[in-house]
């Protein structure tokens, strides 16, 4: 993963939910590399495209994304992930926050917030 990002260059990724509002993803990203359906897709996603970010959603099936999470940092412990959640529950947010993630937004976000939060937690690499 690199080190100094450029926004534009950003290889992002997508868990789940993402893919019910690829419009709108694409709107904020420019583009979408990979989509994965579940849990266990996101891993092994992950461990295939190596994303500079992944963006995903807390509620997957077959395996969580908190669960996804937790193993995707303990093999690529420096893997950006920013979970995606339409209710902040703040118990399952926090968790993820100390199982490594960089943030979080909800799915409801404004476009300018969505993009302020990856803005800021590409800034926020090596700190």
């Amino acid at each position: 993963m690199n080190q100094e990002l450029d926004p534009a260059a950003l290889r992002p990724a997508a868990g789940r939910d993402i893919a019910a509002r690829p419009a709108r993803l694409k709107r904020v990203l420019n583009h979408v590399a990979e989509q994965a359906v579940n849990g266990n897709e996101a891993v092994s996603m992950f461990r295939e495209a190596k994303p500079d970010l992944l963006l995903m959603d807390i509620n997957m099936p077959l395996k969580t994304g908190e669960e996804a999470l937790e193993e995707i940092r303990a093999e690529f412990p420096g893997a950006r992930v920013i979970m995606l959640t339409s209710v902040i529950e703040s118990e399952t947010v926090e968790k993820c926050l100390s199982l490594g993630a960089v943030g979080y937004i909800r799915k409801d976000s404004p476009v300018d917030e969505i993009k302020a939060i990856i803005s800021d937690s590409l800034k926020s690499e090596g700190q």
